[in-house]
């Protein structure tokens, strides 16, 4: 049953990803300044500002620049054909050669328009009216070509080959349709950069990055570096790796003259020995030429894809909608030592074989946890989840905890697996990280692929969402919250989140290099009218993925009223329901403190809202209540 090492290395190997040498903007164009020249350009290259149309077919076809400073193909029919395309000319320096490394677009479809979907080719062709010679995809995902947005979006692809070229090369324009229309599809671009380089004979042409993603202690993942020297080179290249740490292997010394004209490939290994974020360099030199290749790999405390042990479907059909506590973790966990509660189960999900389901219950909460582990560095995780079923009945939310500590909170919208990503916290030196649902039959989440490894992003030692209780009696008081911080970029800025009456905030600002020494968050508390109040803090700045929430709480010490109300807050389905025994006023704010619903409730009532994450506050003549409430 046990096929640890090759189903492991195939999945590693899959994560590998690689570009080539030190880009530059070969040109930009800005629609929005209603030129079709670009208002970039590298010397060495000229693309063109014809943006012309060749068609040779009865379906209508048309690119220029609108009123509104946008570029527009529209185009009718649903398929792209080489006989009608809009295109650019690009055109390299006599003597030159240009490669492409990506090409980024900040885009839209017209609202309305029947648009579908972009095809982007680079054409090899003397003049648009040739027949055209496809050489690579600039924009296109290869599923049927890539989806344009609803909405004005930047957007990065990447060519479907390497493109390296010295004679003039033509970019086509179009956008298909979703069913064949004699209306015009309208694709709206209002910004186009190509990046690449201007290579001169005599350069070294070499893979500029190769990443390996995740790669655990006693495994290893192999790549190939490519290597050329343009226009060829009598001289051997020589090859020097720079690895501080030790966690990568190159056996070859040096490169032949003749393997470097012809271009050759170099097998590089990440063989960690240590838990970590590693990165090295390999150096090609030859005369006065120069050339890096950046290496770069994580070995992660955990990697955990609950499937890598199992080779039979039968066996995944079996077991699916079975109890994970029915089977052996050594026969089907790549690392033993997990603990489940009788509310996980092993559920088939596609072409992820096998994952986890948390189901909850009234009386039970579903929740998964990983073994011990060394968390007292910043650490980051990646996961894929998604709710069991797209039904409306089924709901999909998912919390993360470091220990006790809340990490994260995610609400799976529907059933594909989706990889999220929480990063920049730190735990303790024998912490658990645990997936936990909540108690409703009806929540149904899947996990998988769990990775948790160091990192080098901003980190706080704070969780993501927290709780300060302080005692407070007729006088002010200082209530003091420590943090630590790892990494960051910029300083740290305290804010309350809405109306926080009572309450001020001593240290807005957290200077970076206080924040990384250890530092003290600030509040003075003053009670108003003999009652007390609650406020949310957020923590944010510094580069953090992640914001943090404080949830100020204060309790009588001296016999003050407290502010306490008989209400009850639930998330649902784009709505908070509320219900209070009277006129109450309702506030709703968004994570970042701003304020989008101010109303006056009674009763019982549904407050229609989008799906996220919300703090809700509740005031009337006697009391106040704030709650976090998250909407699916």
């Amino acid at each position: 049953m046990k096929h640890v090492k090759l189903i492991f290395l195939i999945v590693l190997m899959s994560g590998i990803s690689s570009v080539f040498a030190a880009e530059v903007v070969l040109a930009k164009y800005d629609f929005s300044t209603k030129s079709k020249t670009p208002t970039v350009s590298t010397p060495g290259v000229t693309f063109g500002s014809e943006f012309g149309v060749w068609n040779s077919t009865t379906l209508g076809m048309e690119v220029g620049l609108s009123e509104d400073g946008y570029m527009v193909v529209k185009g009718s029919g649903t398929g792209v054909l080489g006989t009608r395309y809009g295109y650019i000319s690009i055109t390299p320096e006599a003597g030159k050669t240009i490669r492409i490394s990506k090409v980024v677009i900040r885009h839209l479809k017209a609202e309305g328009s029947n648009t579908s979907r972009t095809r982007c080719y680079l054409y090899d062709m003397t003049s648009p009216k040739d027949n055209p010679t496809i050489k690579a995809s600039l924009i296109y995902t290869g599923t049927g070509g890539a989806t344009i947005p609803g909405t004005l979006t930047t957007q990065t692809y990447f060519p479907s080959t390497t493109v390296e070229f010295n004679t003039i090369r033509y970019m086509s324009l179009n956008a298909t349709q979703n069913t064949a229309d004699v209306n015009l599809s309208q694709w709206k671009i209002q910004e186009l950069t190509f990046y690449g380089n201007v290579l001169l004979p005599g350069d070294i042409i070499n893979t500029d990055l190769i990443n390996y993603g995740n790669v655990t202690l006693g495994n290893n993942a192999d790549a190939s570096v490519s290597l050329k020297v343009l226009g060829g080179t009598t001289e051997n290249v020589k090859i020097e790796k720079i690895d501080p740490s030790n966690s990568f292997e190159c056996l070859q010394t040096q490169v032949e003259a003749v393997d470097a004209t012809a271009g050759t490939n170099i097998k590089v290994s990440y063989v960690p020995t240590v838990a970590g974020r590693h990165a090295a360099k390999l150096k090609f030199s030859y005369g006065d030429k120069v050339s890096y290749t950046d290496l770069a790999g994580v070995c992660p405390v955990l990697n955990e894809t609950f499937t890598s042990l199992i080779s039979d479907p039968l066996i995944w059909t079996d077991m699916d909608s079975t109890k994970v506590n029915g089977y052996k973790q050594a026969d089907f966990l790549a690392v033993p030592g997990w603990e489940f509660n009788d509310s996980v189960y092993w559920h088939k999900s596609g072409s992820y074989g096998l994952g986890l389901v948390l189901r909850g219950s009234k009386s039970t909460v579903a929740k998964t946890t990983t073994p011990e582990l060394n968390l007292s560095t910043p650490f980051g995780l990646t996961f894929r989840s998604k709710k069991m079923s797209n039904r409306t009945t089924i709901l999909g939310q998912l919390f993360v905890l470091a220990d006790n500590d809340t990490i994260g909170n995610i609400v799976n919208p529907n059933d594909v697996l989706t990889l999220q990503t929480i990063d920049g916290f730190v735990a303790k030196a024998n912490s658990k990280i645990s997936f936990v649902g909540i108690a409703n039959d009806s929540n149904k989440v899947v996990v998988d692929e769990i990775s948790v490894f160091p990192t080098t992003n901003p980190a706080l030692n704070l969780p993501a969402y927290s709780t300060k209780l302080f005692n407070v009696g007729t006088e002010p008081v200082m209530v003091d919250i420590p943090l630590k911080a790892y990494q960051l970029t910029t300083d740290i800025l305290v804010s309350t989140v809405g109306d926080a009456i009572g309450y001020e905030i001593v240290t807005p600002v957290i200077l970076k290099a206080n924040a990384e020494a250890g530092a003290t968050i600030q509040v003075k508390y003053t009670p108003t009218v003999g009652t007390l109040t609650n406020a949310n803090l957020t923590i944010k700045g510094g580069g953090l993925t992640d914001f943090r929430y404080i949830q100020m709480i204060a309790r009588s010490s001296t016999g003050l009223k407290e502010t306490k109300m008989n209400a009850t807050i639930v998330g649902k389905t784009n709505a908070i329901n509320i219900a209070v025994e009277c006129q109450t006023n309702l506030e709703v704010f968004t994570c970042d403190g701003k304020l989008i619903i101010n109303k006056k409730i009674s009763g019982n009532a549904d407050v229609q809202i989008n799906a996220g994450l919300y703090i809700v506050k509740l005031t009337n003549n006697d009391a106040s209540k704030i709650v976090k409430v998250v909407v699916k």
